[in-house]
């Protein structure tokens, strides 16, 4: 199952938006849609729509519109998905006996009602442990932290693995996380010494992928070890065996996140036979890229993208080297006037487009320097325009700026003496001098 478009009205910024949501280009990847734009502008508005359509209103409640005094209030605000290859199984809805000003259409139909002048909530069963799961939806947002948790006992899970799944709060559950893996590896080692290599590989599978993303990302081998004397887990960093709290921030977060999906997934009981990795599934990432290095923001998302070749994928980021880190994935430039916001038609991502294109196409910042230089910058290419529109009484202050420019560093340099060059030619056939 997929989504194939959101429409919104009256919700966070948007007065009236339809986004459609193109197929994914490679069918061996997953399918990958990146939001940007300026803050304020509904990256985040649409990703809690987007959860919202799977169930959780929470996370959209507050962005509907309140003014019950504008003249345009009695045209119905909403927010509405169109999802292709529906399982009708998949979701139950009890709807209110209520006036619709929010209409959900989900898999089923037309069915959720909610009135944002009212408190009133919309419930959505979605697939828990006692039923198999065709799809699920997971939501998750950067700087999420991440804390050791003493163990007291090797021991199963007990929680819903949907329950808040589609929460975008830092929620920390590093008690939960830490006793999956510490319960998964020893589960391993009782299979090795019962002599069943095929069931040890299936509880190693998924915690050594964790191992290898985690080191794809920040560039250094990663590996969580189980110790006995006291039972405890640590992860092992360039060679130093750590606690989870001392960690990076920004290793503390993708471990946060990535570790629960991974989790989440495992403890499902899917309806096919697939690699729990390999399921269909939406995930909703908004600005993961906090608190990571440039290096590791151009890496988190071919990883995940690799991870999950099945999954639809929903980011938002502020970072042109999130955008710029990955082939053919749908990107949706966001632009806002007056307090309005509006989503342009997606493009698909080029790595082979550089940082400066990125920064200027897509995030429309065509600066190449600081506040300073480029205000200096303008006057001398403002003092050009004079000289080319026939005021030779600006050629002394044109030369003198772009000399003081010419000293800054080469860059600039070379950016500056061309045009003075070009301009000494230009006035020399005019005069004749």
């Amino acid at each position: 199952m997929r989504i194939s478009q959101l429409a919104l009205a009256k919700v966070g910024p948007f007065k009236s938006n339809l986004v459609a949501f193109p197929e994914r280009v490679d069918s061996e990847k997953a399918e990958l849609h990146i939001f940007t734009g300026p803050n304020g502008c509904g990256k985040s508005t649409l990703l809690y729509a987007l959860a919202a359509l799977l169930g959780d209103m929470d996370a959209v409640r507050n962005r509907f519109w309140q003014d019950v005094n504008r003249s345009s209030f009695q045209e119905d605000a909403y927010l509405r998905g169109n999802f292709a290859e529906a399982d009708t199984d998949w979701v139950n809805i009890e709807p209110k006996d209520l006036d619709p000003s929010i209409i959900v259409h989900g898999p089923t139909g037309s069915v959720n009602i909610y009135r944002p002048t009212r408190e009133v909530t919309a419930r959505v069963i979605q697939p828990g442990t006692n039923k198999s799961v065709t799809f699920a939806g997971f939501a998750y947002s950067g700087g999420r932290g991440l804390t050791s948790h003493q163990l007291k006992a090797i021991s199963e899970l007990e929680s819903d693995p949907l329950a808040g799944a589609l929460s975008f709060k830092n929620v920390e559950r590093s008690d939960d996380l830490i006793q999956w893996i510490a319960t998964t590896k020893a589960k391993a080692a009782l299979e090795t010494v019962g002599d069943n290599p095929d069931a040890a590989a299936h509880f190693t599978d998924a915690l050594e992928r964790l191992d290898r993303a985690l080191s794809d990302i920040i560039g250094s081998p990663v590996r969580f070890v189980l110790q006995t004397r006291p039972l405890h887990l640590r992860i092992e960093l360039e060679g130093k065996l750590l606690e989870l709290n001392v960690l990076p921030d920004g290793l503390k977060s993708i471990i946060s996140w990535l570790g629960d999906l991974l989790m989440r997934l495992d403890r499902l009981d899917w309806a096919n036979d697939l690699d729990v990795l390999s399921q269909n599934f939406m995930l909703l990432l908004d600005e993961i890229d906090i608190h990571l290095h440039p290096s590791w923001q151009r890496k988190v998302l071919p990883v995940v993208r690799r991870l999950f070749p099945n999954a639809q994928i929903f980011c938002s980021t502020h970072s042109p080297f999130v955008v710029n880190s990955i082939d053919n994935a749908w990107v949706y430039a966001i632009d806002l006037e007056n307090g309005l916001a509006k989503t342009r038609k997606a493009v698909l991502s080029q790595e082979a487009r550089s940082y400066a294109k990125v920064l200027s196409e897509i995030f429309g910042v065509k600066q190449r320097f600081g506040p300073e230089v480029e205000k200096r910058i303008d006057a001398f290419y403002d003092l050009r325009t004079r000289l080319l529109g026939g005021e030779i009484d600006a050629l002394d202050a044109f030369v003198a700026l772009g000399k003081e420019l010419a000293e800054t560093t080469l860059e600039v340099r070379n950016i500056v003496i061309p045009e003075i060059r070009q301009i000494e030619k230009a006035l020399r056939r005019e005069t004749g001098l």
